[in-house]
């Protein structure tokens, strides 16, 4: 599989339009690692025990310090699972300690008949992504974790900002190099497909549960755990009375904003 790198991923930025808003668009820069091992996972990272995170507008399902969602299209032509663990430097949330964070997402999509070809973070009237803590992060492919389809090249990554009123987006866009998931020719149509992508970040950021656009040929929206927009809520590394904050009225305000599609 070939890698694709963006060069200067901050200053980078196309226009494009979605449906009728228009977006300021930043690519992100792949920084590939060969495997979690190399990122530090089970030595500088350890798991975030997040099951106690009273800010969090969802429930931890994966571990102590993750969310996994299937999803399915329209009469399961296509068909997949969305996974996120969060580790720390520190296994505490709430804690002065915790200076450094990493995400690792898993996109695994079934041999159905056709394959996800878009991924987008923050969409509609959920919590919006925070486009300057992900674009302030390093981010990339993780390549023990990664299973296409030969030949296969990774996915545009993006940051879309839509301005006020609308929903800023992060977009993993596999349309031009094939699908995670579907009936590929080199696979047989038998073998699933996975891509795994990480996000190492500081401990000053926000983090919780946003809505997720699936697509290929229709849709359908999941939940994942992102780097978010939310006033009230506490940063990962922010002490709070009993280590848990009650969602904020950040959801609420999340929820006034115009739906996008």
């Amino acid at each position: 599989m070939s890698t694709t790198k963006f060069l200067g991923s901050a200053v980078a930025v196309a226009v494009v339009f979605a449906g009728s808003a228009q977006a300021a668009t930043i690519p992100v820069a792949n920084n590939v690692s060969p495997d979690l091992a190399t990122l530090g996972v089970g030595s500088t990272f350890v798991p975030i025990d997040l099951t106690g995170a009273g800010f969090l507008n969802g429930t931890i399902n994966l571990g102590i310090n993750g969310y996994t969602q299937n999803y399915a299209g329209v009469g399961n032509n296509f068909t997949g699972t969305l996974d996120v663990q969060v580790y720390g430097n520190v296994p505490t949330f709430g804690s002065a300690s915790l200076t450094d964070v990493l995400l690792v997402y898993t996109f695994t999509g079934n041999a159905a008949l056709t394959g996800a070809e878009l991924f987008e973070f923050g969409v509609d009237t959920s919590l919006e992504v925070d486009v300057a803590a992900l674009n302030g992060a390093t981010h990339g492919r993780v390549t023990a974790g990664t299973s296409l389809e030969a030949g296969q090249i990774d996915p545009l990554v993006n940051l879309n900002d839509f301005g006020a009123g609308i929903n800023d987006t992060w977009s993993f866009d596999h349309t031009r190099g094939g699908s995670v998931g579907g009936n590929t020719g080199m696979l047989g149509g038998s073998t699933n497909e996975v891509y795994q992508w990480y996000v190492q970040t500081t401990g000053d950021v926000k983090l919780n549960f946003t809505d997720v656009l699936v697509v290929d040929g229709g849709s359908t929206k999941i939940r994942s755990m992102a780097l978010v927009v939310n006033p009230g809520q506490p940063n990962l590394n922010t002490p709070t009375p009993g280590g848990a904050l009650v969602l904020s009225a950040g959801l609420g305000a999340a929820a006034m904003r115009r739906r996008r599609r």
